[in-house]
């Protein structure tokens, strides 16, 4: 089967053009998906509300039977659309790294070896990986953190303009913090992957000139030089993969915060003393609304 060529392969956008097909089926199932996120924690509410109406013998079983099949049915349409949503998405990413791999092995075969090979073997295997990870994420959280925040805070807001304010000031204080560190991620990241392209070149030339090497006598400095740049390599590796991996608990506990206010003043909202009167219904999507938003909403892993 004939392939189009991509159009301008050094741009990123060409690859986003070129799978739109695909990028429509995610745009759909993903606002269907994500605004329907909120219908989650507001049937949580209305059944917290139903039961406790039901022990009060204020409604019959029959509307709390009816509510619950409501939900499922409501959920089940849901997580349909958010399983499309996934599964295009990641055919978008396996056709992006399809394409990428293409290119740059047409360049590897077309190509003398030389000082640079090193770099371009880091491109084709890591380096690779990295960008097409970074155009799903990006395709991804426009929906999942987009869309679903601006559901999320229109809800919130519909139910108490103050509380919302009050307990999502804490999460502007995260993007911050992770605003601050983004350049000591960005630093770390790139000296790891600088020393992996250092350690390709090296692992490819001592393949090449292995006898060389050893009729002229020089191989135990080459492997000594060899293991200093591995330790180098590893070294700088763990550093990124901390950085990369210990700042969301950071961010997480952080957001932490906000619960607590809602504790306090939504409580003071059931009883009617607050800003807003709410019931059982009210306090338990508000609560659930803010837990999933801190989660939606903290800035992810830094890659880059």
């Amino acid at each position: 089967m004939k392939q189009k060529n991509t159009r301008d392969p050094k741009k990123m956008t060409s690859y986003f053009w070129y799978e739109a097909p695909i990028l429509v089926v995610v745009t759909i199932s993903g606002l269907i998906y994500n605004i329907g996120m909120v219908a989650g924690p507001y049937f949580q509410g209305q059944l917290v509300q139903g039961l406790y109406d039901l022990l009060n013998h204020k409604i019959l079983a029959n509307r709390l039977i009816q509510l619950s099949l409501l939900y499922m049915l409501v959920i089940a349409l849901v997580q349909v659309c958010r399983a499309i949503k996934r599964f295009s998405v990641r055919i978008f990413a396996n056709h992006t790294s399809r394409r990428m791999r293409r290119l740059l092995y047409n360049v590897l075969l077309h190509r003398q070896f030389g000082d640079d090979t090193g770099s371009l073997m880091t491109e084709a295997i890591s380096d690779v990986d990295s960008c097409v990870e970074g155009m799903r994420k990006f395709t991804t959280e426009i929906f999942d953190t987009g869309v679903v925040m601006i559901a999320y805070l229109a809800m919130l807001l519909y139910y108490d303009v103050r509380l919302t304010i009050l307990a999502c000031m804490f999460t502007p204080l995260a993007y911050v913090i992770a605003n601050v560190l983004k350049k000591k991620v960005v630093k770390a990241n790139k000296a790891y992957k600088e020393s992996e392209s250092v350690l390709n070149t090296m692992t490819l030339d001592r393949i090449v000139h292995a006898m060389t090497y050893r009729i002229t006598g020089r191989e135990q400095a080459l492997n000594d030089r060899y293991e200093k740049q591995l330790t180098d390599y590893e070294q700088k590796s763990a550093v990124s993969n901390i950085f990369e991996g210990a700042l969301t608990p950071l961010y997480d506990a952080i957001a932490m915060f906000g619960i607590v206010l809602i504790i306090y003043f939504g409580g003071r909202n059931v009883l009617h003393i607050g800003w807003k009167a709410w019931d059982l219904a009210s306090f338990t999507t508000f609560f659930s609304l803010l837990y999933q938003t801190r989660h939606q909403g903290l800035p992810r892993r830094q890659t880059f």
